[in-house]
């Protein structure tokens, strides 16, 4: 992937190289200073000084043309990835989908993807650092050989702990990055599936199954960074300093028996001393090598995943005109083994015909449309379209031509952040205004759309949730209409759609119907109106066909799903999931992490904290902090030590000829290596240690507080954002922390001494040293202030790079019947060339500056000999203290050189820090009263009456004029079931959202038994609600989790009375496994009706003092329907109920009716004489007209 980009490429490697003669050249002309000038005094320092400064100008071309062209392959190579793996969610098939947890793969576009494109952008000082290696070692083979061979000595035994380091830190790696997916996965479910959370009051269960999360996360990277800090200690401070310790031993000898030069000795000495940096930095790379090779494997398993739905080699053309369609003995099993969806499904649909299917929850109606736009493959038999005398197998044509015939509006209308205008020429990008405005009335959805803030150019929030669920859906007909297929499929396309709107709707699409072929899902009478005939599906087979008189004339099993009539069917043995699955967590796999306690007080960690702040984060952890910046200290006194020992070698033992001084002091040396190697090793455990519960404590810290906030929050905020905030920006203050931070005050301290040791030595050869600090504070300034508006944007723009990906994966359906995986792929292109490019002005920034440091670097090394050799002559100085200021001058450039990369990593740390601080001071909108008034209690249970009084309720959405509620007032007596109807986007969902507590009113009140909501423990009193939401979202798990979601603590047999009374029972037999059966991410594994009936489970089993549905049957046949009613109404203790109704039927079951009409109550009353009152009601009944006589 990098050769991708062969120029950068090439000249990023020809900067490292030459950067590299340039190092090895510096020590040769050092040693002709110290020889000729300094000791010997025969020649002037002057050319050899103007050589030195050229070759630190070469220096500085060389550094910045690697740096620049390192980090266009760097950000050229997370671009990349980016790519290659939205590519491959956009040619995902349908079962992969199904298995798909969109949390891990965000983890592996966010986090993976930034573990290799850091390593890529250190390939080319790998390389740089490997040559320089080389090359030194050449040089120094040529100068001694004898000395050389010492320095090499510890070659072999680096290779070999190298090769260990390997084997132990990739599984290591591997189980970090899993974990990482995990808690992802966590944050991105926690947020789409925040209603149900909310409504079960599962805050609290969700934090703790976080934390478990977290704490596994916690110890994998203790465990991993324990493992490097070992390796880390061995590999760049232990045998290092065995070969220094050789060096300056044997060096010493040789030079005093006059074997070498003094000079040939400094020039070794500085040569090992500039090996220490590549052998640290190479060290370090084999752990980062190590977890960039997983995060590629990870990257790489989703990307060559292998899909069943492959483009055609040799498509056939598609004839014109109308095109039937055949379904021959067509056999297809979401998942390979379990029972089929369809089972030999053998059916016809003429040209220009509308087939109308239906059958109850898991019938395999929705399957069928999905096989016909190819987004799954048949397991057996065939799917076959064209003209009725030439149909063709589906699989030989190509994959676009094929979805440009065939158009489906889902059943779930999911839309994409974008314009209304774009929404419904998503499929035809290129009709005009004219079309669309057309497409939108044919769909009824030209009023709502003008009556937006910007109309048509209104842009929607993530997945459309900004609207009501008949807007959305009428958003997505609209946008199946204008795409024109050939072959139309409307799978319950207008579920959510009030009878009088879909009236309209029907009205309109009678005239578009006609010479189309048309494929109807249908759980409605009313829309079998639009059939020319019907098709009863059961058990993933057509059991009849005809019209509706027909059919309602011979199929009984036509009756009970279109009428309403229940016919007596036997009890089912319905399997029972073993221990293993009840718990609803997979086995984890042994993979050699021991467990560690982080030891936090999470009780603090999960409060709320709205002020704050760093420093608030790492109070608690002072003593922990100073024990290590202790550690520091004598690591920095240790590195300051080695350079003024090697002095006095110099001085005591070379130029005295004292053997025995030589030999105390090599000794020394080698003490101060050991020393320094047990420090540095603890040193980076117990950073490793702290560094993660800080992090760990933040985690806890931002998921705790998102379960705080109000729905407003996430209708604004995506799962991939989240994600964002909880990987990305937690990993930039993590890095900043654990290196960066502690790096920093390493490097201050280490600056401060060794200033402070070259005082001692030579306070003017210091003030000589001092001279560029002016330059060096105007670079730092400089890049400071122009770097952080770059980062703040390139920060702002992954935000949108990442959502962006999470939008793909949640509309990747959409985007494949519609042929727009190029529009959606050159959308994505755009935001991550964006990313790319501010990501480059930062480089441009970096390059420079860190250029300007190793320029600076060089020309003090050349002042240092200038100024050097001037003392020495006066007898001001001895050769000693230059060789010492030479070795210092590395270690005072060292820490500015990581000062520089440091400010990097701050700059990443301080917008993170921003993004994580703007989290935890966002104010819930839902605030608990300091008080709360003790839940309501009556008769021997404790429970709730469920008397609600709606009194003058107003409430408006992000505080705006607009109301969605204006002035409603009403009483629901206890036990009472209500029923609210009006139009779409009448304030129904609204007004049942605020009865459960999930928005406060903007004036008015709802009581509850007398009290006001907004007195209540919010979190107290959802847990006495049963909630089915308008999307039944489902969590991961079994079945029964999803079922005990409200009641984690419920028993087996609790749990399937909850299903029995719902009537999923028997549905859940059918399923492999029965409760036991795994469901995918959102339940996307079943159908939108055996979703509900789980949801209706759900909430039926916390036994509810007050139960809340929003369309909770709407995606459910009559006869399932009419059985929930009754077995909810037969159940003992039955609650009060309030009913978001479309589908009349159920509003005719309830005591009373409640008609919305632009947030206003306009009726209230029962059925019966609602109807006859000939108002709104009656109105919408009558578009209705079911022909089903209420229960």
């Amino acid at each position: 992937m990098c050769w991708s980009r062969p120029r950068a490429v090439v000249l990023a490697c020809l900067g490292a190289m030459a950067g590299v003669l340039l190092t090895t050249a510096a020590p040769l002309i050092i040693r002709r200073v110290v020889d000729d000038v300094i000791v010997a005094r025969r020649e002037s320092a002057t050319p050899w000084l103007a050589l030195l400064l050229a070759v630190a100008v070469a220096q500085f071309g060389a550094s910045w043309t690697r740096r620049w062209w390192a980090g266009a392959v760097q950000w050229g190579v997370e671009r990349d990835l980016r790519l290659l793996l939205h590519g491959a969610i956009q040619k995902i098939d349908g079962r992969r989908l199904d298995r798909l947890r969109s949390g891990d793969v965000l983890s592996r576009a966010v986090n993976d993807v930034a573990v290799v494109r850091d390593l890529t952008g250190m390939l080319p000082l790998l390389a740089q650092n490997g040559l320089t290696l080389l090359l030194t070692l050449a040089v120094m083979f040529v100068l001694s050989p004898l000395l050389a061979c010492v320095a090499l000595a510890v070659v072999p035994p680096m290779a070999l702990l190298a090769r260990h380091s390997r084997d132990r830190t990739y599984p290591a790696d591997r189980a970090v990055q899993e974990r990482t997916g995990e808690t992802s996965e966590a944050v991105e479910s926690n947020v789409a599936g925040v209603r149900v959370v909310k409504g079960f009051a599962q805050e609290d269960a969700e934090t703790d199954r976080y934390v478990g999360l977290a704490r596994r996360l916690f110890a994998a990277r203790v465990h991993r960074r324990y493992i490097a800090a070992r390796y880390a200690g061995l590999l760049g401070e232990l045998l290092p300093g065995a070969a220094r310790f050789g060096v300056v031993l044997l060096g010493g000898r040789l030079a005093v028996r006059g074997d070498i030069t003094l000079g040939t000795f400094v020039a070794f000495t500085t040569y090992l001393a500039a090996m220490m940096g590549p052998v640290r930095m190479l060290s370090t790379m084999v752990g980062k090598a190590q977890e960039a090779r997983s995060g590629l494997v990870r990257i790489f398993e989703l990307a060559d995943a292998d899909v069943e739905v492959r483009e055609c080699q040799k498509p056939v053309a598609l004839g014109s005109g109308a095109l039937a369609v055949a379904f021959d003995g067509v056999t297809f099993a979401h998942v390979p083994g379990a029972a089929p969806a369809l089972d030999g499904l053998d059916l016809t649909i003429a040209p220009g015909e509308t087939l109308a299917l239906v059958g109850g929850s898991g019938s395999g109606k929705s399957t069928v449309g999905a096989l016909l736009a190819r987004l799954y493959d048949a397991d057996a038999g065939a799917v076959r379209v064209g003209p009725a005398d030439a149909l063709t197998d589906v699989r030989e044509l190509g994959l676009d031509t094929l979805r440009g015939a065939v158009g489906i509006a889902f059943e779930e209308s999911l839309l994409f952040s974008e314009s209304v205008r774009d929404t419904i020429r998503f499929g035809r990008p290129d009709a005009t205004d004219a079309e669309v405005r057309a497409a939108a009335e044919a769909a009824h959805a030209d009023g709502f759309v003008r009556a937006l803030p910007d109309g048509y150019d209104t842009v929607l929030g993530a997945q459309g949730l900004s609207l009501s669920g008949g807007q959305r859906q009428r958003l997505a007909l609209a946008r199946v209409l204008l795409a024109d297929p050939r072959v139309l499929v409307l799978d319950d396309a207008t579920s959510a759609v009030d009878p009088k709107v879909e009236a309209a709707i029907h009205g309109s699409l009678r005239a578009r119907l006609a010479g189309r072929t048309v494929l109807l899902v249908a759980h409605r009478r009313s829309t079998l109106r639009l059939a020319d005939r019907i098709a009863v599906l059961e058990a993933g087979r057509v059991l009849d066909t005809g019209t509706h008189d027909e059919l309602t004339a011979r199929c009984p099993r036509y009756r009970e799903l279109i009428l309403g009539e229940l016919a007596e069917r036997p009890d089912l043995d319905v399997p029972v999931p073993t221990s293993a699955e009840r718990s609803g967590q997979a086995v984890e796999e042994n993979d050699g992490v021991p467990d560690r306690v982080p030891d936090v007080d999470e009780d603090r960690a999960r409060a709320a904290d709205p002020d704050f702040t760093l420093r608030r984060l790492l109070r608690p952890y002072r003593a922990r902090l100073l024990a290590i910046g202790a550690l520091l200290v004598a690591d920095t006194a240790l590195l300051m030590l080695a350079p003024r020992l090697v002095s006095a070698a110099v001085d005591m033992g070379v130029r005295r000829g004292d053997g025995l001084a030589l030999t105390v002091v090599a000794c020394a040396l080698l003490a101060t290596t050991v020393a320094n190697w047990a420090v540095f090793t603890v040193e980076m455990r117990a950073i490793a240690r702290t560094g993660e519960r800080i992090l760990y404590e933040l985690r806890i810290k931002m998921f705790a507080h998102l379960q705080r906030l109000g729905l407003d929050y996430f209708e604004r905020e995506s799962g991939g954002a989240a994600v964002t905030r909880m990987v990305s920006d937690v990993a930039a203050i993590g890095d900043f922390l654990q290196n960066a931070l502690l790096d920093s005050a390493v490097s201050a301290m280490l600056l401060a001494g060794v200033l402070a040791m070259m005082l001692a030595l030579d306070p003017a050869l210091t003030l000589a040293v001092l001279t560029v600090a002016p330059v060096l504070a105007v670079a730092c300034w400089w890049y400071a202030r122009l770097s952080k508006r770059q980062y703040d944007r390139a920060r702002t723009q992954l935000g949108e790079v990442n959502n962006a990906f999470q939008e793909a994966i949640d509309g990747v359906r959409v985007t494949q019947a519609y042929r727009r995986q190029g529009r959606s792929a050159a959308r994505f292109r755009v935001l991550a060339e964006e990313q790319r490019a501010l990501q480059m002005g930062s480089q441009r920034y970096l390059a420079w500056f860190f250029s300007t440091v190793e320029f600076l670097s060089d020309a003090t090394t050349a002042l240092i000999l200038g100024v050097g050799a001037w003392r020495v002559a006066d007898g001001a100085a001895s050769t000693g203290t230059v060789v010492a200021f030479l070795l210092y001058v590395g270690l005072v450039f060292g820490p500015i050189r990581n000062a520089s990369q440091l400010l990097d990593s701050y700059q990443r740390a301080r917008v993170g820090l921003g993004r994580c601080r703007e989290l935890l001071r966002e104010r819930p909108t839902v605030t608990e009263p300091h008080r709360p008034q003790p839940l309501p209690a009556f008769g021997s249970g404790g429970r709730m009456r469920g008397e609600v009084v709606l009194r003058d309720l107003h409430y408006a959405y992000d505080g705006g004029a607009e109301r969605a509620l204006d002035g409603i007032s009403a009483r629901i007596g206890p036990g009472e079931t209500v029923a609210v109807v009006g139009t779409t986007g009448a304030g129904k969902s609204t007004l049942l959202k605020l009865v459960a507590r999930m928005y406060l009113p903007t004036r008015g009140a709802v009581e509850v038994d007398s009290v006001d909501l907004r007195e209540m423990d919010g979190t107290a009193y959802r847990s006495r609600i049963g909630l089915v939401p308008q999307e039944a979202y489902l969590f991961g798990g079994t079945v029964r989790d999803a079922i005990a979601y409200g009641r984690p603590g419920a028993s087996d047999s609790e749990v399937y009375a909850a299903a029995g009374e719902v009537g999923a029972d028997r549905m859940i037999a059918g399923l492999r496994g029965g409760y036991g059966h795994r469901l995918a991410e959102r339940g996307r594994n079943l159908s939108a009706g055996q979703r509900q009936l789980i949801a209706l489970a759900r909430a039926r089993l916390v036994r509810p003092d007050l139960m809340l549905l929003d369309e909770a049957t709407a995606s459910l046949d009559l006869a399932t329907e009419a059985a929930v009613g009754r077995a909810v109404e037969a159940a003992t203790a039955a609650p009060t109920t309030i009913v978001v109704a479309h589908r009349l039927t159920t509003a005719a079951r309830a005591d009373r009716i409640l008609v919305l009409e632009g947030g206003r109550l306009v009726e209230d009353g029962p059925h019966d004489t609602l109807v006859a009152a000939g108002g709104p009601y009656a109105a919408l009944w009558s578009a209705y007209d079911d022909g089903v006589v209420p229960a």
